[in-house]
């Protein structure tokens, strides 16, 4: 068998293989999540900044530099931080740019979290954002939105059939 954890991925497959119908399965992934929602724990901001968080792989198609780059265009008085949560072969790609547009002060790589650990770490930030170029049905994404947590995320097949623009998210 061949498991497509998202419809688009299904299609795809069956568009590029119609002899795999019988063989290809559509298993939407899901998460575990033991602790309450982080919306009902999520900690108080009173520093006045909009702490945005993305989690992932440190690799391009995740779009991290694409965050970086936002963050620094907006206008030098708005109050907003980024951290990203993953490790990979960008780290040192990603942290030169940080340096390089004069963000350290306000985006921290911080490397991978344990898994258990995830929801409370999320309840640290006010929003999620994923910014990846492809996704199956991200796990990340999945984890940020069974902590209620706000989320921004590009609209690529996967991510679009998790997050309906203007409902429960911004696309």
């Amino acid at each position: 068998r061949v498991v497509c954890v998202s419809r688009s991925q299904h299609e795809w497959l069956l568009a590029e293989f119609p002899g795999a119908r019988r063989k290809a399965l559509h298993i939407a992934n899901g998460v575990f999540t033991p602790v309450a929602p982080a919306s009902s724990a999520r900690t108080d901001n009173n520093t006045g900044e909009l702490r945005l968080v993305s989690v992932g792989s440190l690799i391009k198609r995740k779009g991290h530099a694409h965050i970086i780059r936002t963050i620094a265009g907006l206008p030098g008085n708005t109050r907003v931080t980024l951290t990203i949560i993953g490790a990979g072969p960008e780290h040192t790609a990603l942290h030169e740019l940080i340096s390089s547009l004069g963000l350290a002060s306000r985006i921290t790589l911080i490397g991978n979290v344990e898994p258990d650990k995830i929801p409370e770490t999320l309840s640290r930030y006010d929003v999620f954002v994923l910014c990846s170029y492809s996704e199956g049905r991200s796990n990340a994404l999945l984890e940020a939105m069974a902590s209620a947590m706000p989320v921004i995320a590009t609209d690529i097949p996967g991510t679009s059939e998790l997050v309906n623009n203007d409902q429960n998210g911004i696309l």
